[in-house]
């Protein structure tokens, strides 16, 4: 069968199902006499499913939500048309085009949160799949989380760990909500739970080392990062964690000599190079700061580089080496907002000299 035939005959049967019912026949007596009886069958709905996921594959949104709408509209408690009425929404709010309107982002996104929700809830209330459930509830707490909605992400983390209590994914997730909230008792319980499940979970690890720097415990902090690091030597973001801990725990030095010997195309990442530079600053050596920027512009050659170069600079004190770097700038994007912000900075600096 074409997708053509199979276009007709699931909108046919969409149709029939949906409107079906409101034609006067000896149907409509039964209907009448049994209001519980379901105004669609389970054929008819699989099958507006079907369609819908069809025309979602070809990136028709507006057909495919057109389908899930009527049917949600008829069968209220079919949790599957939500999760795929929420799924076309969060793909649309990813597309190029919505990155260039914030808004319509935000309310797509919070749009498709408010279809997972529905569809957790449900599949929760009436059906006997806990994992589907918990998949469910994993997902809506990573859309509120997209749409700027912690503690909705967080309810639903928690609610996934408790339908899914061998997955150690969401209390993962539930720990980093948890710490946001400065809860951290609770935070540290999640992520036992984790190491229960898996021992030699990093990220829960590490996780545990970003509690005990919350609580200005740089021992167990150093501790627990290296523990992380043994088990994951090669994750970046664990090595920048743990120069990040060794330089609140007063080894700056430390902390540069885990990243400054990195590969270029690494070391002169951001998150690598602002590390570098925040030791370096730690050790009242705001120069050496300066030039791991410089260094990052030499390789990358970008307008954000030097940028970056302008406000270390800035922030070193060195205003007439800032101005020169916003000059260079200015070269590489005349129009952005961001060099007068800084001229502006910088005249306000030298006034007050």
């Amino acid at each position: 069968m074409s997708f053509d035939q199979f276009k007709i005959l699931s909108l046919g049967l969409l149709l029939l199902a949906l409107i079906g019912c409101d034609k006067q026949s000896a149907s409509s007596t039964a209907t009448a006499n049994n209001p519980s009886q379901p105004e669609v069958t389970p054929q008819s709905i699989d099958i507006a499913l079907a369609s819908a996921d069809e025309y979602l594959n070809r990136q028709d949104y507006p057909s495919a939500e057109l389908i899930l709408r009527k049917l949600i509209e008829k069968a209220p408690s079919e949790g599957r048309a939500y999760e795929l009425y929420g799924k076309s929404l969060l793909t649309r709010a990813l597309l190029p085009e919505a990155q260039t309107d914030p808004d319509e982002k935000s309310k797509l996104l919070n749009q498709s949160y408010e279809q997972y929700d529905k569809a957790a809830e449900l599949t929760q209330a009436l059906s006997n799949d806990s994992q589907w459930a918990a998949d469910l509830h994993q997902s809506a707490g990573e859309i509120a989380s997209m749409a700027k909605r912690p503690d909705d992400a967080l309810k639903h983390f928690l609610l996934a760990g408790k339908l899914s209590a061998a997955n150690p994914k969401h209390a993962l997730y539930a720990a980093q909500f948890l710490m946001d909230k400065g809860l951290l008792d609770e935070a540290e319980r999640e992520l036992q739970r984790v190491l229960v499940i898996d021992p030699d979970q990093p990220y829960a690890l590490a996780s545990l080392a970003a509690v005990a720097v919350q609580r200005e415990d740089y021992a167990m902090a150093i501790s627990r990062i290296e523990a992380a690091r043994k088990i994951a030597p090669r994750d970046l973001g664990l090595r920048i964690q743990e120069a990040k801990i060794r330089r609140l725990a007063g080894q700056p030095l430390r902390g540069i000599q885990l990243l400054i010997l990195l590969d270029d195309q690494v070391r002169v990442q951001t998150a690598v190079t602002e590390e570098i530079a925040e030791c370096y600053f730690a050790l009242d050596e705001p120069l050496k700061a300066v030039e791991a920027w410089e260094y990052r512009y030499d390789i990358t050659e970008t307008f954000l580089a030097a940028i970056q170069v302008a406000e270390a600079c800035i922030r070193a004190g060195r205003y007439e080496d800032a101005l020169r770097w916003i000059d260079q700038a200015s070269l590489l994007e005349p129009d952005s907002p961001v060099l007068d912000s800084l001229r502006d900075q910088l005249q306000s600096m030298n006034s007050e000299r």
